[in-house]
């Protein structure tokens, strides 16, 4: 609706990103004005994929910097990366919420293949970018392509092509419970009166 912000919602923006080359989880970035957004179908006048040059560039380990919005809480494909290979071959990896991303608002750090890289503030909410490591054949690239799936936004603001580097350890716990003499699972099933306000809560999700 022309709200602004990289996600078209305002001054729920990513405005404390600073530009320049940077070092996130100690990989060098190059932060510029712009960022690959990218919606399958939920904004449509988004475009869903985007190409990048990558002329001969090589390396063992190919790093996002990058986030989802409405992103999906399980693990979910929230979008593709194809690589092209100087040599005509091509490969596709696949980039999963809660595996290889998660939501910029309110960031988790507890992913498998993810580490939250950079966080701050806006006006709204704490925000955050993740760094994922994705390994790749050690051969020149032509370009890589981008590809929001699944309904999602997929926002990508940095990429490096490297050695591999091991992200930093998180230090955020995920809680989980384990079942033992204290604690064991127990089916709820979750009932209400039709048309009560117990019921609707459970059949008529709020966004």
């Amino acid at each position: 609706d022309g709200l602004g912000g990289w996600t078209d919602q305002g001054d729920n923006d990513l405005r404390a990103l600073p530009n320049g080359r940077i070092q996130i989880s100690g990989l060098p970035f190059m932060i510029t004005d712009n960022a690959m957004v990218l919606s399958d179908g939920r904004i449509p006048a988004w475009p869903g994929r985007a190409e990048v040059e990558a002329i001969d560039r090589h390396g063992t380990c190919l790093y996002l910097l990058h986030a989802a919005a409405w992103a999906p809480q399980t693990e979910t494909s929230v979008g593709q990366m194809t690589l092209a290979f100087a040599d005509g071959s091509s490969e596709v990896r696949d980039i999963r919420s809660q595996r290889d991303v998660a939501d910029w608002w309110n960031p988790v750090d507890h992913l498998d293949n993810a580490r939250l890289g950079w966080s701050s503030e806006n006006p709204q909410a704490s925000v955050g970018l993740f760094v994922t490591r994705i390994a790749i054949p050690d051969r020149p690239l032509r370009s890589l392509t981008c590809t929001a799936v699944g309904g999602a936004v997929w926002m990508v603001c940095g990429l490096a092509i490297g050695e591999d580097v091991p992200l930093p350890v998180s230090t955020q716990a995920q809680d989980t419970l384990v079942e033992d003499a204290r604690w064991r699972p127990t089916p709820v099933t979750w009932e209400g009166e039709p048309g009560s306000a117990a019921q609707l809560a459970v059949t008529e999700p709020v966004y």
